[in-house]
């Protein structure tokens, strides 16, 4: 026997309807004898609910006080307290089955949460390596582009340069007014009375229109292999650093 005695469920009630007082009985399961006073000796079995009288249990007064008295006490009769004593020990093997297999599983959660962590810095040192790769691969590359675009750029200017020289060349070509008049005085002292032109002017208008057809037919020369050369430039070249590479030597160009 251990614990608190069950408490007596006996009590004295009345009808509603009627005056006569009904009194509630308790009967013992060992003698079945009926008991009928609310302060006899009785304990109820906290399992079955069954009541058994002190004599029958062998239980004295002093222990059926404390038992009676003391809540944290528990009384089991004869038939019910193997099975609570059983229940009680099953109740311990779950718990302590429940604390191995929950050690067994934050054992588990615990390596599985450090190969987690282990995978992902494996996976994390990849990726970081592999963007490294592609940032030398684009910094190559974008060096690459560079250079030829200074490249190209130099031959441009070059080539334009070399233009350049020879517009100068060709202006250098053209005569003057001063010129002109000069060579037309020589021409004409050379000439006879009969072979003189009729006047200066057809004389400059010969020489000019020769001289700037010549100077016309290098200009369209020198202008037509600019065009071509940026072009050709422009056309080969990629991505927006190229064109803004070519804007400051061709302002007209769109």
């Amino acid at each position: 026997m251990a614990g608190q005695a069950g408490k007596r469920k006996g009590s004295m009630s009345k009808e509603r309807d009627t005056t006569k007082e009904v009194f509630e009985t308790w009967q013992c399961e060992v003698c079945k004898k009926e008991f009928k006073d609310e302060n006899s000796k009785l304990l109820e079995c906290e399992r079955c609910e069954k009541y058994h009288c002190a004599k029958c249990m062998k239980i004295n007064e002093d222990v059926y006080d404390l038992l009676t008295q003391r809540k944290d006490f528990h009384w089991y009769c004869g038939g019910c307290e193997p099975k609570v004593l059983q229940s009680i020990q099953l109740e311990k093997e779950i718990e302590r089955k429940l604390a191995e297999f929950t050690t067994k599983v934050d054992y588990k959660l615990k390596t599985l949460e450090g190969n987690v962590h282990k995978k992902l810095g494996e996976l994390e040192e990849k990726f970081n390596e592999r963007l490294k790769e592609q940032h030398r691969a684009m910094d190559d590359t974008l060096l690459k582009v560079k250079e030829d675009m200074i490249s190209r750029i130099k031959e441009v200017q070059g080539q334009a340069e070399n233009q350049r020289r020879q517009i100068v060349e060709v202006k250098e070509k053209v005569v003057t007014k001063e010129e002109l008049d000069k060579a037309f005085v020589q021409q004409t002292e050379r000439l006879t009375d009969n072979n003189k032109p009729e006047s200066f002017a057809d004389i400059v208008k010969q020489q000019l229109e020769e001289q700037m057809g010549y100077y016309n037919e290098s200009l369209q020369h020198v202008q037509t292999s600019i065009e071509e050369t940026l072009n050709s430039t422009q056309l080969n070249s990629t991505g927006d650093y190229g064109r803004r590479c070519l804007t400051p030597l061709c302002p007209h160009h769109n």
